[in-house]
Parts: structure tokens; C-alpha cells; sequence
């Protein structure tokens, strides 16, 4: 039998309902692809439920069990070892996919991986206008619903099961992507709903992994920063692509950016598509008539919402506020 295009992999365990609710969505909105069930260990009520709801799938769905439950991330493992397909997509029970959501996922994520716009059951969320479509690079990816391309799947591998089962484990295989070449983006116009999920494990434990995790991937990876640009008034914008694709390179290692921009420097962004390159890059724009007392209001707000924020000017006679020692962007290694 050939290999499918695309295998949807769901991990579950227990929650029953929501679980049922959460297969039958993904089988009415992803014609063509193959549904991998992964049952983790899940009371007898979830087995039958799960028994009953694979049997007519025939070719078209794969189900394996744990006896017991082996974490999420060997479950995840679990299914990704199965698939054969061109793009594998993980979706966890709490989740709720509608109609269109599984086209622009798959893809966006050709070049490696991707995630979908994820929404809060109960919320209104705008899908993506043609200019947003582009799909931005990110390093914000869930496991809620994430699409691996095989060649990704080829190079890189499993995820590591020794690290936690959401932020750090997560950081790591967004940095293996980015060492192997691989892109990993926010796809804006394909939309899920996510409930709240079912966590395993007491809160010492989930604890003690985040630790763990964290020193992993700062030892690989090293520590993500946060920095504050401004390139003073004067500042063409036309010239400053060079900064711009090291700004992109480095977010792409899990630094953030806030870029304060005056209104000719945020309208030669749009132009260039620069303000839709990475999710990590986030531009503000200064007030066209208050500029100066602007950028002072707005940089001290941020300072306060991230004390470590590091200051960088890309331009000489680029002021920050008084007091504020800013480096320039030339001078410092990102």
C-alpha cells in the first residue's frame, strides 16, 4: 500500500468525550489523510470508546496502545515512528480543528515544521488576510497541533524524551531544526480551538523536569535575550537590510526583538515584508507628532515588563531615554 501524504497523530489518555469530540473533528475537516491513535495507557471506558471509533476506519487509521502511560513525549514518539508520511501532524485531545484548517498547515510546514493559529475555546479569532498568509518564521510552536515534514522527520529525528512535555522539549527541537537548515512558522490561516488539557504528574515532578529541561537547552542552545532596537529618526530604512537579516538570524536562535520604528521606517517594513519575517521581531511604531516622549514611554513600559531587556541602537545619535546605556548593534555578538 503507498504511503499516505499526511498522518494526523493523536496521542490520548482518558477523557473519553472530549477525546471522541476531537477525532471525529479531524475526520470531518482532513479528507485524505490517515488517523494514528496512540493510546497511552487509557482506562478501560477510553479503550472501548477508542476500539469502537478505529474499527470502520480501516486503511485509513492506525491504532496503537501503551499498558500503561509512558508520558507524552514517547507517546508522540510512539505514533511518529508509524507514520510514513509526507507530512505528520500531531493534535492533542483537547483540541478542535474545523474546515481548512489542514491545507495551509501542511503547507507551510515543507520546509520543516509548523503550528497553526491557536485559539481559546470561547474566543473570536480573525484568520489571516492574503499579506499575513506569508506564514512568519516563529519559535512559539505546541504541541496542541504541530506538522513535521518527513524530511524533517529524516534528518532530525524523535523528540528527546528526556526533556519536559512542553516548553523546553519544544526549544529544543526548534533549535535542531534551525543547526539543520529547517524553518519553523506560524501558519496564520489555518486556525484550531484548544480546551484545557489533561496534565500527568504532580506539580513537583512537572517542576523538577521544567528545571531540568531548562538547563538542557541553555547548555545547547544557550539563554534566550530580549533587546530593545531603535535606529533614531534619521535612519533610512532602505539601508538597514543587512541589520534586519541578522536581527531575523538571531531570532531564529530564540532571541526577541522590539523594534521601535518611526512612521517612514514602519511603512518601508511593511513594503519589505519585514514585519511579517519572525514572530520574535516585533515592531512598534513611534507617534508620528510625539515621537521622542513616545519612545521614552513606551521603552520604559517595556523595561518594567522585562527588567533584562538589553538595550541596542543601530545608529550613531540613536538616543534611548536618559540614563539608559544602549549598545550598538555593530558591537554586540547576537
Amino acid at each position: 500500500m503507498p504511503s499516505p501524504l499526511i498522518d494526523i497523530i493523536v496521542p490520548v489518555w482518558n477523557n473519553p468525550f472530549e477525546t471522541r469530540a476531537c477525532l471525529a473533528a479531524v475526520l470531518a475537516h482532513s479528507p485524505g489523510a490517515r488517523l494514528v491513535v496512540v493510546d497511552n495507557g487509557s482506562s478501560r471506558e477510553t479503550e472501548r470508546m477508542l476500539e469502537e471509533f478505529s474499527d470502520p476506519l480501516g486503511d485509513d487509521g492506525l491504532f496503537v496502545k501503551s499498558e500503561r502511560n509512558i508520558g507524552l513525549i514517547p507517546a508522540i514518539n510512539m505514533g511518529l515512528e508509524l507514520s510514513d508520511s509526507d507530512c505528520a501532524v500531531i493534535v492533542r485531545p483537547h483540541v478542535l480543528v474545523s474546515a481548512g484548517w489542514l491545507a495551509p498547515l501542511v503547507e507551510a510546514a515543507k520546509d520543516g515544521l509548523a503550528t497553526p493559529v491557536i485559539a481559546k475555546v470561547g474566543t473570536r479569532v480573525r484568520l489571516a488576510s492574503a499579506r499575513t498568509a506569508a506564514c512568519p518564521e516563529t519559535c512559539d510552536i505546541s504541541f496542541a497541533a504541530l506538522a513535521l515534514s518527513r524530511r524533517l522527520r529524516s534528518e532530525i529525528g524523535s523528540f528527546d524524551e528526556q526533556l519536559d512535555g512542553g516548553e523546553w522539549c519544544l526549544r529544543d527541537y526548534v533549535g535542531q531544526a534551525w543547526s539543520h537548515g529547517f524553518r519553523t512558522r506560524l501558519c496564520m490561516d489555518s486556525l484550531i480551538t484548544a480546551g484545557e488539557e489533561t496534565v500527568f504528574g504532580s506539580e513537583e515532578r512537572l517542576g523538577s523536569l521544567a528545571r531540568a529541561g531548562r538547563e538542557v537547552c541553555h547548555q545547547r542552545w544557550g539563554e534566550s535575550r530580549s533587546y530593545a532596537v531603535y535606529f533614531g529618526a534619521k535612519t533610512d530604512a532602505a539601508g538597514l537590510e543587512p541589520i534586519v537579516q541578522q536581527l531575523l538570524e538571531s531570532a531564529r536562535k530564540g532571541h526577541r526583538f522590539t523594534i521601535f520604528l518611526h512612521r517612514k521606517q514602519q511603512q518601508h517594513f511593511m513594503r519589505a515584508g519585514w514585519d511579517m519575517l519572525h514572530t520574535s521581531l516585533e515592531i512598534r511604531t513611534l507617534s508620528r507628532f510625539t515621537a521622542t516622549r513616545d519612545f521614552v514611554r513606551q521603552y520604559q513600559a517595556l523595561a518594567c515588563e522585562v527588567p533584562a531587556i538589553i538595550p541596542l541602537t543601530g545608529a550613531d545619535g540613536a538616543l534611548f531615554p536618559e540614563g539608559v546605556v544602549a549598545q550598538s548593534i555593530s558591537e554586540v555578538s547576537l
